[in-house]
């Protein structure tokens, strides 16, 4: 298992960086974090893209102010535990808190779990989900799983808190529907997967739209560049005004040809 520190100097200064690169808004005040677990080099079907994703994701996320952890083949349950229960630890009321997982994945009886490189049995996914609901009720929780969702049981609805994201602080995304696949590489040569090519290029150009908004556009960008095999589902909401830079919305925009 490795793990990264991406910009843990904001961790530090957070808000000297959020001043230097955009300035005052209206945005929530306090931190930016994210938690970053990719599994690629499993024993059984290895995947291409899931470090890359991750390690990309993370660079983007630095110009929004956002201090990551990445951790890379993480080979147990025990210890993908472990570090969601760490970073947790590392988490304020308040907070803008991001959590991301590429690798693979299922879903049973209505959960979804995060698969360790070498574990048969993987993460619950809703202990991620109920683990920020307790420690950040006032800030805003994004959770983003790029993973498969092979059913393996009778239910193929959704369960638990990672549909019931109620109270207007937590929003979470599924790169593909339940019982499908998410493409790992399109191309042999791809360095990313379809979904994190989307997030990382919508971070990149619509960073000063609303987030649901963003996670439209990336919706839109998955379905075309899978055509149409693989659709983003969302569920929950932020609850409030929150973009990754200052929130322009359209009305302050003028094209010019």
């Amino acid at each position: 298992m490795k793990v990264n520190i991406i910009a843990v100097f904001f961790l530090l200064f957070p808000y000297l960086y959020t001043s230097i690169a955009y300035g005052e808004d209206s945005q929530p005040k306090g931190r930016r974090l994210a938690l970053f677990i990719a599994n690629q080099n499993y024993e059984v079907n290895q995947l291409s893209t899931p470090i890359n994703d991750a390690k990309k994701v993370a660079e983007v996320l630095k110009q929004a102010n956002f201090t990551s952890l990445v951790y890379t083949d993480v080979p147990s349950k025990a210890q993908m535990e472990k570090v969601f229960n760490d970073f947790k630890e590392l988490v304020n009321e308040g907070d803008t808190i991001l959590f991301y997982y590429a690798g693979h994945g299922s879903q049973k009886e209505g959960n979804s779990y995060l698969d360790a490189t070498k574990d048969e049995e993987g993460m619950d996914a809703q202990l991620v989900m109920s683990g920020l609901r307790d420690k950040n009720k006032d800030g805003i929780n994004i959770i983003i799983l790029d993973t498969c969702r092979p059913i393996d049981g009778k239910s193929e609805e959704l369960q638990g808190d990672l549909v019931r994201v109620g109270g207007g602080n937590a929003i979470v995304v599924f790169s593909t529907k339940a019982g499908k696949n998410a493409s790992d590489a399109v191309e042999k040569d791809d360095e990313n997967s379809p979904f994190a090519h989307a997030i990382i290029e919508g971070i990149q150009r619509y960073h000063w739209q609303p987030f649901e908004d963003v996670l439209q556009t990336v919706g839109k960008a998955v379905k075309e560049s899978t055509k149409e095999e693989q659709q983003v589902y969302v569920y929950g909401w932020v609850g409030k005004e929150f973009c990754l830079s200052n929130c322009l919305g359209t009305q302050n925009i003028t094209i010019t040809p």
